[in-house]
């Protein structure tokens, strides 16, 4: 249950005090309390003062430029607890049929100014303090003249009192009233003219703030696309390299087998080649000792022929 706050007409923080705003993807048609039957927005900010955090929720009514802002009944929580409280506004807006998107302001410190600046429920205190002062410099003429005039008006009714005769308001008593009433119309158009101005440029920071966030995505997107296709060819160049290698391996392989596949056969042409020498020689000497036999034994039979 969130509880407006009739003190305030807007939500007062300075820029390093907003830690999330979120705002609502449309507006609706919703019958609050001082808001009428006009489409209204809904924002929700969480501040951070001192350790503690709140967080606000603000109807705006852009056609009035009207703002109502919610709390709810026990609003400060501390800074790193408040998710519970957000979850709780946002469950009691969601109850209504709105949905929420969060406004981006984590940017440089000028950026960031103009975002939450472009915000229309949010309003620093200086900011704040001068369309406060803005407002009322006619506002304490007016109540000065106003003092002044009925002081005149309660002595002129005791004089009426006293002489039974009615007052009459002179020339220069109507042309100040006049004046008054001038001042209040030119405050308020000035005022008018300072919410227009403060629409106006809130509508550019929006687009502005837009804009930089669809150049940063293009960015990132466009970065991410680059950072797969290196990575793509560097995986590709290492599968190729590593096929290469694993090739040449193979190669190297079958050459060190063929090389000693033929000292193998070498070797063993070598050893038959020795072997059909060795046997040669053996040959040869077998005959020659066969002829040596043959000679020897013409040789006694002759000598033996001899002797008889």
């Amino acid at each position: 249950m969130l509880i407006a706050d009739e003190k305030l007409n807007c939500i007062e923080a300075e820029d390093s005090e907003i830690l999330e705003v979120l705002r609502s993807d449309r507006s609706r048609v919703l019958d609050l309390p001082g808001v009428g039957d006009e489409p209204i927005e809904i924002y929700v900010v969480v501040t951070s003062r001192a350790g503690r955090s709140e967080v606000f929720s603000a109807a705006y009514v852009a056609s009035r430029r009207s703002i109502r802002v919610f709390r709810l009944p026990a609003p400060e929580v501390p800074a790193a607890g408040y998710r519970n409280a957000l979850k709780q506004v946002i469950s009691y807006w969601e109850g209504y049929d709105f949905k929420f998107e969060p406004v981006k302001i984590n940017y440089a410190k000028a950026m960031r100014e103009v975002v939450i600046r472009s915000i229309p429920v949010i309003m620093s205190p200086l900011a704040l303090r001068k369309l406060q002062e803005e407002s009322n410099r006619p506002q304490s003429r007016l109540t000065r003249k106003d003092h002044a005039a009925s002081s005149g008006e309660m002595a002129g009714t005791a004089k009426a009192v006293k002489e039974s005769a009615p007052v009459v308001p002179t020339a220069a008593a109507i042309c100040e009233a006049e004046e008054v009433a001038n001042q209040e119309d030119a405050a308020a158009r000035k005022l008018s003219e300072l919410a227009a101005r403060k629409q106006a440029a809130a509508e550019v920071a929006r687009k502005q703030a837009e804009e930089a966030a669809r150049k940063e995505a293009e960015e990132a997107a466009r970065q991410q696309a680059e950072d797969v296709a290196r990575r793509q060819a560097e995986e590709a160049a290492a599968a190729a390299l590593k096929q290469a290698e694993a090739a040449a391996r193979e190669k190297a392989a079958e050459e060190e087998a063929r090389k000693k596949a033929a000292e193998e056969a070498a070797q063993k042409q070598a050893a038959e080649e020795e072997a059909r020498k060795k046997a040669a020689e053996e040959e040869a000497r077998k005959k020659a000792a066969e002829e040596e036999a043959r000679k020897k034994a013409a040789e006694e039979a002759a000598q033996k022929q001899a002797a008889e």
